[in-house]
């Protein structure tokens, strides 16, 4: 499935919306509203694009985005939600949010939009980052085999949150593992 991918715009959420509302019975739609709306912290997909798309900075020199993978029917085909914070002059990447269109997951998009983040970092974040970092519940397997399959490596439990597990690497190790995979 050739994919094009681009920073949120204001229709993206309703086509999101569109697909939040034909797929909501579905399997795969329960796992993200499981795993990424995190049992009614957001009502829906679009209340979270909203929410996690300010305009505004976050803090200093820290930003949130998302980006959006579609279809050549312009279809959304996922997201991601991702913001890079600045540390001591060390740009960092945090991987907030991943959804797959419920009839689309299980089709390589997560590999796609990583890929496409990570191989485009100037694009996209602005400068090269030295990690990038996600936290992800204990049950999501496939999201941690995702993590895995970038080279980003189980670290630690936040405290008081023993449903989520800590993934991190630096991002050299990132672009390390998209080298490998893409020569298979």
């Amino acid at each position: 499935m050739k994919l094009t991918f681009s920073l949120y715009q204001k229709e993206d959420k309703f086509l999101i919306h569109e697909w939040q509302t034909k797929y909501r019975d579905t399997a795969g739609f329960k796992a993200i509203k499981h795993y990424v709306l995190e049992d009614n912290i957001y009502y829906d997909l679009r209340e979270l694009i909203e929410i996690n798309h300010e305009s505004f900075p976050i803090g200093d020199n820290e930003f949130r985005n998302i980006l959006i993978a579609k279809t050549s029917k312009n279809e959304v085909a996922g997201f991601l939600v991702y913001n890079v914070f600045n540390l001591n002059h060390k740009p960092e990447v945090n991987l907030i949010y991943l959804a797959i269109n419920p009839v689309m997951q299980h089709k390589g998009i997560g590999t796609e939009i990583m890929t496409e983040l990570c191989l485009n970092y100037e694009k996209y974040f602005k400068c090269k980052p030295t990690c990038v970092f996600t936290k992800i519940d204990n049950e999501n397997t496939p999201s941690q085999n995702l993590m895995k399959k970038f080279g980003l490596k189980l670290v630690r439990r936040p405290k008081g949150r023993d449903y989520l597990c800590g993934f991190e690497t630096d991002f050299e190790n990132v672009l390390d593992h998209i080298k490998a995979f893409e020569k298979e």
